[in-house]
């Protein structure tokens, strides 16, 4: 999860807004792909933001950022990506928080030193965003140089225990990155499962 944030609006001091971004790994196997094109299902809320900036690539390449329900990714653009190391693809959630986590975001903002503060709305937040793609389908179509495609279709499901894995990955990463270790290496817990459907 590279990706949170949460408050209350200007506009509204009674609602929290949240928004999270969950990583997809772009690693593609095929041969002679000239595109592949992504789809996320259902409403606005959850839509893929392709972020070539996030890894250093200069202004000016080929690559660019972009944010859609619906991404498309060029072969030399799937070329360059295709170890992570030229971009990103994450699905992200923005969406308002039930009145029971505002209790949460409250005690966090009080306690700014106590971490156990920030942790309950993060974990908590994050969990609740988690189970609003459950049942969306992600399709995954890929056209080759005869013109030809080849479509996946795959219903996303929360793992059972989605916090429990989210707060292992996390005390993962901080250990490795208090040890400047590699985290790109480490072997974390899968949050969502993938049933093809199609």
């Amino acid at each position: 999860v590279p990706g949170w944030d949460a408050g209350y609006s200007d506009d509204d001091d009674t609602t929290v807004h949240a928004h999270f971004g969950f990583a997809i790994d772009l690693t593609t196997l095929g041969e002679d792909i000239t595109s592949v094109t992504y789809i996320i299902d259902g409403d606005g809320s959850a839509y893929f933001e392709y972020g070539q900036s996030r890894n250093g690539v200069k202004t000016g390449d080929a690559l660019s950022d972009r944010t859609n329900q619906t991404i498309t990714l060029s072969g030399e653009e799937m070329s360059d990506i295709g170890t992570i190391d030229g971009g990103s693809l994450s699905l992200e959630i923005s969406t308002d928080l039930p009145k029971s986590f505002n209790e949460l975001y409250d005690a966090s903002l009080a306690s700014s030193d106590n971490p156990d503060g920030h942790d309950a709305i993060y974990y908590q937040s994050i969990t609740y965003g988690a189970s609003l793609l459950s049942g969306r389908t992600l399709s995954i179509t890929a056209t080759f140089d005869d013109g030809s495609e080849l479509t996946h279709i795959y219903r996303l499901e929360p793992v059972e225990a989605f916090e429990d894995q989210l707060r292992a990955n996390t005390t993962a990463v901080n250990e490795s990155i208090a040890n400047n270790t590699d985290a790109s290496k480490l072997d974390l817990e899968p949050l969502f499962m993938l049933e093809q459907i199609q």
